[in-house]
């Protein structure tokens, strides 16, 4: 069970991921839109519901990247998804990623266990009718060179939480991406994101867990994940799921 993430802080453990962020890259082309994916580590059966009826109600759809052998489970986000949850939420056409079977920590556990957790969990997704599970989040935002190498091309993206826009030059394989956590008073520290993608064209993702009123540290309010949707929608941003974005931009660039 995922237990709250304690990162290694010590000066080996900050070289490490610094040296990682530098390996087996797959460099972004020109971005010339403003892109914007929602997305949900693990993910809580109120992501499940709350967090896809926000993006719903406003014809949207986001990524929900899932750790399948913890169906029926519960931890400090809550009770986690099932197998109903996913074929329901990919039938309203949303993106259904991985996240390894068992929310393993990429970081410490060596390739050849990372390899078998995805195909495990790719197995059981597609045992469910999803065949093209091709996006992939590191739980916990982190990976050990020899595991991202292992990665890089299994799948069209990776994406870490490294916060920041993805622009020209980005890795494909260890995307940014921006935390959607608390209530509407951390509104502001999304807005400021915002005016970065005004100001330069790119793509930014968000990421979050629980959505429900009583949020843990990971999660949100529904009340701010419905704000920063309708922020994004009256700046007239391009929204859509990670593959689906990933792909126009490479169509884009072709052309």
């Amino acid at each position: 069970m995922n237990a709250p993430y304690l990162p290694d802080l010590s000066l080996k453990g900050k070289i490490r991921r610094r040296l990682t962020r530098l390996a087996s890259r797959k460099l972004l082309p020109t971005i010339d839109q403003k892109y914007i994916s929602f997305s949900f580590d693990d993910f809580p059966k109120s992501s499940a519901i709350a967090g896809a009826q926000s993006l719903e109600d406003k014809g949207l759809h986001g990524t929900f990247y899932a750790c399948t052998g913890q169906f029926g489970q519960s931890n400090h986000f809550g009770e986690l998804c099932s197998s109903d949850d996913i074929e329901r939420l990919f039938a309203a056409g949303h993106e259904i990623g991985c996240h390894t079977q068992n929310h393993i920590d990429c970081a410490v556990s060596p390739p050849a266990v990372v390899q078998m957790e995805i195909q495990r969990n790719r197995a059981v997704l597609s045992a469910l009718g999803i065949s093209n599970a091709d996006t992939f989040a590191f739980p916990y935002g982190d990976v050990s060179f020899t595991s991202k190498k292992a990665l890089a091309d299994k799948f069209a993206t990776l994406r870490g939480v490294q916060p920041g826009i993805n622009r020209k030059g980005s890795d494909a394989n260890q995307l940014l991406a921006v935390p959607i956590e608390g209530d509407i008073d951390n509104l502001q520290y999304i807005k400021n994101f915002f005016e970065q993608l005004d100001a330069k064209n790119g793509w930014l993702i968000f990421y979050s867990h629980d959505v429900r009123a009583k949020f843990s540290r990971w999660g949100c309010s529904p009340a701010l994940l419905r704000a920063v949707i309708n922020e994004a929608i009256a700046r007239n941003y391009i929204i859509a799921p990670v593959t689906s974005i990933y792909s126009q931009i490479q169509e884009r660039q072709i052309k």
